[in-house]
């Protein structure tokens, strides 16, 4: 059985928003049952890992007391998404609890200025600092729309959208592109396209509640162009090959994630440049990145010093 990929379940409200609407929908979660191995191994990895050895409380420490590392603060919301995406296929009520507590767990450390991240106040826009808190928005986002659409949830995610758009713009505040770490870890110059991946849950927010200032924080980070060198979008638009692309850190994960954003950004706006800035990226990663190995995205011979996600 072909199941169709699940682009999410828009109200009335929603769908108003956008000017482009999907040609294909989602099925309604429970309406597809896959047979044979595919099943199997999403069960063994819903026992094993999000019903299994996932440290969820140790995860939202890292929100409570600060983390060891840069980028730990990820873990949670890429926990949580996979769980929410199980959950669609599954309405597993036990999965349902584990999630329902470690989102109640992660509401309880929000800061006195409504964001939920790992930094102190004082060294917020440090590191990774806005990746981190775009995998709590998306975490939030997945278990809001799919799980039980908490309106505490909904309220968290815009003090955290409030509190990032009232210290990252355009001056006096600080760009966008000048907050992250990708890249100087490596000796190589700035690129921080990874804080622009935040563009996706402000898309999310903006189709959910109809507040323009999250539409106008998304057009100020497409316009910005993605990283701190390069306008990805312009090159994407221009054809340059994917691996050209940001320089000389054209990390495959967080662009991808970048173009994600893009696509919600498209559907609510319906510009016909920004169709075709996707489609060229799509079509050159298709053609050119993509191995015979069904992978897409490698480092050699181009790019050995990223570790193997260029």
């Amino acid at each position: 059985m072909v199941a169709m990929v699940a682009l999410g379940m828009l109200s009335c409200g929603d769908k108003d928003r956008l000017k482009v609407h999907d040609k294909f929908e989602a099925l309604p979660p429970e309406s597809v049952q896959l047979q044979g191995y595919l099943d199997r191994y999403i069960d063994l990895s819903m026992e094993n890992w999000n019903k299994g050895v996932i440290p969820y409380s140790e995860l939202v420490d890292f929100f409570r007391n600060g983390r060891p590392q840069f980028a730990l603060g990820e873990m949670w919301g890429k926990a949580v998404r996979s769980a929410c995406m199980f959950y669609r296929y599954t309405h597993d009520p036990a999965l349902r609890g584990i999630v329902y507590e470690t989102v109640t767990d992660l509401l309880s450390p929000q800061r006195t200025n409504g964001s939920l991240n790992c930094e102190d106040l004082e060294k917020q826009q440090e590191q990774s600092e806005l990746w981190e808190r775009k995998y709590v928005m998306l975490g939030l986002e997945e278990y809001y729309e799919w799980v039980n659409p908490d309106p505490a949830v909904l309220d968290a995610l815009k003090k955290q959208a409030t509190n990032i758009i009232s210290i990252v713009g355009p001056a006096p505040k600080t760009e966008i592109i000048d907050v992250g770490w990708s890249a100087t870890n490596i000796g190589h110059e700035p690129c921080h396209i990874e804080s622009s991946t935040l563009l996706e849950p402000f898309m999310r927010l903006y189709k959910w509640t109809g507040e323009q200032r999250y539409l106008d924080f998304a057009t100020y980070i497409f316009e910005t162009g993605g990283t701190k060198h390069y306008n990805v979008f312009e090159m994407a638009l221009n054809n340059v090959e994917p691996y050209k692309m940001a320089g000389n850190y054209p990390k495959a994960y967080e662009m991808t994630s970048l173009f994600e954003g893009l696509v919600e950004y498209y559907r609510v706006t319906g510009d016909p440049v920004v169709k075709q800035i996707i489609l060229n990226y799509y079509q050159n990663i298709r053609t050119k990145e993509i191995t015979i190995l069904g992978n897409g995205g490698c480092d050699q011979p181009y790019h050995p010093r990223v570790a193997g996600e260029a």
